[in-house]
């Protein structure tokens, strides 16, 4: 009888592998959706065939019908959670599909199920990559970072207000900046026009930054700005920044910040960042050699909680140091020593609208000025279209 049920059954068999092949083949020989409707109508007949529904899922993945391969994904691990070719297949569509954090919960699911497979921890490795990449914020007139997109919104526009109060009752900083950033290939490009009012002088700054992607997991940061009048803003500001992300959820950078005041002032920064699931840390510092009175150094402690996406989080900021935020007018000049705490928001509503507050406070030892307490507050709206 056993023999006799293996004979009935080889012919199921064999129409299924060439069911297969046959799909593979419409599939390589640019009929993608010839081979779906093949798959499709076979699993109407066979519908427990996991080999079948698995070639469903990586053909659908391929030509970016992320939902149907999604569910052919799923079905199959339904039934069978520890299916690899399944579990790979859905890890890459949903890399592929702009969702690494689902990937990384997907590959930190398989390794527990196989914690020494060498293709999960592979996979899991670009999934934190992807991620960390994903979460860096679109430009503001503030210099947060831009991942690069290819896909969603091209244009943002934003406008800020920012206002700097003093314990000692001397005239309070007033900054008002417009912004408009274009999504290329490679990644955000904003430029900023900014007006400041301090002490009676207006001041005008004109700025443009990019995060270019280089590669995989490493993209940049460049910065050109320009004032006519160098009045309240440097008369000429450059930036420049590279940042890598690496195993484990770690991302490290390292750059530099020249201004030209009256003299020349130049900063080198670095970084090390790490994330905890949803939580972002990140430690930076600035070192200012000076050849008059030494080098100085700050560092700064950062952490943000994120929500859904890279446009939903809530942080906080420590600094301390001469300079533990980055500098950006004369304001900044001429502190020997601070202490600044500061708490952020972003948070998009309806799609296409964000909102960035921040609200910070410093205690500062400023050059022939005794301690001096420092209360801002900044607020940016941005529209996406």
């Amino acid at each position: 009888m056993l023999i006799l049920s293996l004979v009935l059954l080889l012919p199921s068999y064999a129409q299924t592998g060439d069911i297969l092949a046959q799909a593979r083949e419409l599939s390589s020989n640019d009929h993608p959706q010839q081979a779906i409707d093949l798959l499709n109508e076979h699993l109407k007949e066979v519908p427990d065939d996991s080999d079948a529904r698995v070639l469903l899922g990586l053909i659908c993945s391929w030509n970016k019908h992320y939902d149907e391969g999604r569910r052919a994904f799923t079905l199959v691990l339904k039934s069978d959670p520890d299916y690899k070719d399944a579990v790979l297949g859905l890890i890459h569509l949903e890399l592929w599909s702009g969702n690494p954090r689902r990937a990384l919960e997907l590959a930190q699911n398989a390794l527990k199920l196989r914690p020494l497979d060498p293709d999960y921890k592979a996979e899991l490795e670009k999934a934190q990559a992807d991620l960390a990449e994903s979460r860096v914020t679109l430009p503001s007139s503030h210099g947060n970072a831009a991942a690069p997109a290819s896909e969603g919104p091209k244009w943002e526009a934003g406008i800020a207000e920012s206002n700097i109060f003093y314990s000692d009752k001397r005239s309070s900083w007033h900054e008002t900046a417009v912004d408009i950033s274009r999504n290329f290939t490679a990644g955000w490009v904003t430029a900023t026009f900014s007006h400041a009012n301090w002490f009676g002088e207006g001041s005008n700054l004109i700025d443009l930054q990019s995060y270019p992607s280089i590669r995989h997991g490493t993209y940049a940061f460049v910065d050109v700005a320009f004032s006519p009048d160098a009045t309240l803003y440097p008369h000429r500001r450059l930036g420049g920044e590279i940042f890598q992300s690496l195993p484990r959820g770690f991302e490290a950078s390292a750059g530099f910040r020249y201004m030209r005041f009256g003299s020349n002032t130049l900063l080198y920064t670095a970084s090390v960042g790490k994330w905890f699931g949803n939580y972002w840390v990140l430690g930076r510092t600035f070192i200012g050699p000076d050849p008059v009175v030494g080098t100085s150094t700050s560092a700064q402690l950062s952490f943000r909680k994120y929500f859904d996406d890279a446009d939903r989080f809530i942080g906080l900021r420590f600094g301390e140091g001469a300079s533990p935020f980055e500098v950006q007018s004369t304001n900044d000049l001429g502190v020997q020593r601070s202490a600044s705490a500061a708490i952020e928001s972003l948070w998009k509503f309806k799609g296409k609208y964000r909102l960035r507050a921040t609200a910070s406070v410093a205690r500062q030892t400023r050059l022939y000025i005794g301690p001096l307490w420092q209360y801002e507050a900044d607020c940016t709206f941005y529209f996406r279209y």
